[in-house]
């Protein structure tokens, strides 16, 4: 296969996917986007969903867009039944991930290794699930401590080594694609975030505009992947993330939370810093209210301090306050992750005196998930580690005839979002008063009560947020130009 860096105009790589729409069709294109987003369709993780709705909303604004994205056979989760919603004439390209050389050297070093190791003696378990992320000092103390600092540091420079060639490979495909067919402008999507990287080298080498959208935060000061906390993290995280946010028209953020603490770190860039919100999808509704049994319901992973325990101990605490209910009425169920830091879910509920009532699945395509959203009592939002986040599963909640439930502390932007709504929204600590929240649900449930959609009145809708970026893009990239 010949390597995108040595792609031409005549022997560029088909895409592997160029979509026929659906029932509705598009405006005719004027405009030309070339996306960059490692997660987009089939690629089924919550991070696809965001552009690939907004490449609808493009279209409809004379937008004809390319996405150049992940491998599709790499995506864990792959679900090719979300490529039928694209507008026609979308065409999608997957580059590969490669491991560096010297990193595919180490682990043939160390299969090689293994031969003369003793095995692990019996019941000793290795956790291949990241801890979450740690805000202590980045160099223990010690000989040890200073070790696994210089490890960690080796690491990250290898994960960015890894990431970086991804966006090299992605820029040559991006600039042979403009050489091809000429875009207006090009977008970026992240997390993954050497996503806008990679936007960030194609405009630099054709000249159109760049618009970086960061689903979370780039650079973090005060959390860091466990595995990879270093001086080096940092250091290049922060190096990359300042490189894109200069090269950048346009810097769009997730939440207004963001986009303050991005002012406060860019104040000379604060004059191209926006939000553009998630928001809610009229293809999620509720065709129906929730069914018996009462079940209280989480979808999606379990990272980033999305712990159960807070919601095992209310569900405990409510079910003390409801004697005699047993799995038959009442049930807890998780969509998506049945693993929280190396530990199963079954096992966590066990140790919180409520297993009997819980059910843990790995995975369900997005459709039938939300088909199980839909049969639910309660839908939870479980607390987080960056607290200026907005889980993109919240603007699903709302659609859904379900009471939503949020374990979160006061100020974050869940609780901002949420608060002046008919949500549940209360401080993960206080088991007490979620017990007392369930508890009342529970009651009303078995009393013939259904809830209504917490998005109702039309607030959380996705099509406003798309109003708002899409006039941004005309307003503040493209027009200048023109003029």
């Amino acid at each position: 296969m010949t390597s995108p860096s040595s792609r031409s105009r005549s022997s560029l790589t088909a895409p592997f996917h160029i979509a026929t729409g659906s029932t509705r069709e598009p405006a005719a294109a004027t405009r030309r986007l070339l996306l960059v987003s490692y997660a987009f369709p089939p690629d089924s993780s919550i991070g696809a969903l965001r552009w690939e709705k907004l490449v609808g909303y493009a279209a409809r604004r004379g937008w004809q867009v390319d996405v150049i994205m992940m491998d599709p056979d790499a995506a864990d989760l792959r679900d090719d039944s979300r490529l039928a919603g694209l507008p026609a004439g979308t065409r999608l390209w997957g580059v590969a991930r490669h491991l560096p050389s010297i990193r595919v050297a180490e682990r043939w070093l160390l299969q090689r290794l293994k031969r003369f190791r003793a095995p692990a003696p019996p019941g000793v378990h290795v956790s291949a699930t990241a801890a979450p992320a740690w805000t202590g000092p980045i160099v223990e103390p010690g000989v040890k401590g200073r070790l696994r600092a210089a490890r960690r540091g080796y690491l990250a420079r290898m994960h960015y080594l890894e990431w970086s060639n991804w966006a090299r490979d992605a820029a040559a495909l991006g600039v042979a694609l403009h050489n091809e067919r000429s875009y207006d402008l090009v977008a970026s999507s992240g997390p993954p975030q050497m996503a806008h990287d990679a936007a960030r080298r194609i405009a630099a080498r054709t000249g159109i505009p760049f618009v970086m959208d960061l689903r979370d935060q780039f650079f973090y000061e005060d959390t860091q992947p466990p595995e990879l906390r270093s001086y080096t993290w940092r250091n290049l995280t922060r190096r990359y993330e300042t490189r894109c946010v200069d090269a950048a028209a346009l810097v769009v953020m997730n939440t207004a939370a963001m986009e303050v603490i991005m002012h406060h770190r860019y104040p000379h860039h604060a004059g191209k810093i926006m939000t553009a919100m998630n928001g809610a999808d009229p293809d999620v509704h509720s065709a129906h209210p929730p069914v018996a049994p009462f079940t209280i319901t989480h979808a999606g992973s379990l990272y980033n301090g999305r712990d159960p325990r807070p919601l095992f101990r209310g569900c405990r605490r409510a079910l003390d306050l409801l004697p005699d209910v047993g799995p038959d009425r009442f049930r807890v169920c998780f969509l998506g992750g049945d693993v929280y830091e190396g530990t199963p879910v079954a096992e966590i509920a066990a140790q919180e005196g409520v297993a009997p009532y819980v059910i843990a699945e790995k995975f369900r395509p997005r459709a039938e998930a939300i088909r199980l959203q839909e049969e639910s009592a309660v839908l939870v939002v479980l607390p987080q580690f960056q607290e200026e986040c907005i889980p993109g599963k919240v603007f699903e909640y709302v659609q859904l005839s379900s009471w939503v439930l949020a374990l979160t502390d006061p100020g974050t932007a869940i609780d901002l979002t949420l608060r002046d709504t008919e949500a549940d929204v209360v401080p993960p600590s206080d088991a007490d008063e979620v017990g007392r929240r369930i508890a009342a649900r529970f009651r009303a449930f078995e009393g013939g009560v259904r809830p209504s959609p917490v998005n109702v009145d039309g607030r959380f809708d996705r099509e406003a947020q798309a109003r708002i970026l899409f006039d941004a893009i005309d307003d503040r990239v493209l027009s200048p130009r023109s003029r």
